[in-house]
Parts: structure tokens; sequence; C-alpha cells
């Protein structure tokens, strides 16, 4: 992935704003990951270890949610995992 710019981290995960060179990939790290592209109107959910190509994109907004604060803040959506 490219250079972090910023970094903020917290409860829910962490938010970070990276600047990309051509090419450069952005992944989702042991959780899901929420990317923002500078001057695309779209919004990509990666699955975690996934990896996204932003060709055109400059930079990125990336959300890596904690699965844990997902898990609390959102119950009917990510149930803990069933141990079957």
């Amino acid at each position: 992935m490219g250079r972090t710019a910023r970094l903020f981290e917290g409860r829910f995960g962490r938010l970070v704003l990276v600047e990309l060179g051509p090419q450069d990939p952005v992944q989702a790290q042991e959780d899901p990951a929420i990317v923002l592209q500078q001057g695309e109107g779209d919004v990509l959910f990666l699955n975690p270890g996934e990896i996204h190509i932003a060709v055109d994109a400059s930079r990125v907004l990336v959300l890596h949610a904690a699965g844990a604060w997902l898990r609390e803040s959102f119950p009917a959506v990510f149930a803990a995992q069933d141990p079957r």
C-alpha cells in the first residue's frame, strides 16, 4: 500500500488516508475495509485479506473496521461466527 498521510485509531478500528502511486494496492487486513477513492463516487467494500488496485486514484481513505466493534455495534449484521 502507498504512503500513510494521516492515521486515526480507536475502538472502531483504523481510519487511514493513503497517498498512492500508480498500481499501488489497497489491502484489507484481518477485518473488513471500506475504501473511498478521491475523485470517485464509488465506495469499495473489501473482505478480510482482499486486495484492490486503485488505478487512477492518488489518495484513498480506508476504514479498517475492527471486527469486535462491528459485532458490538451491529449484532444483527455482524454476528459472532457459528462455532460449528
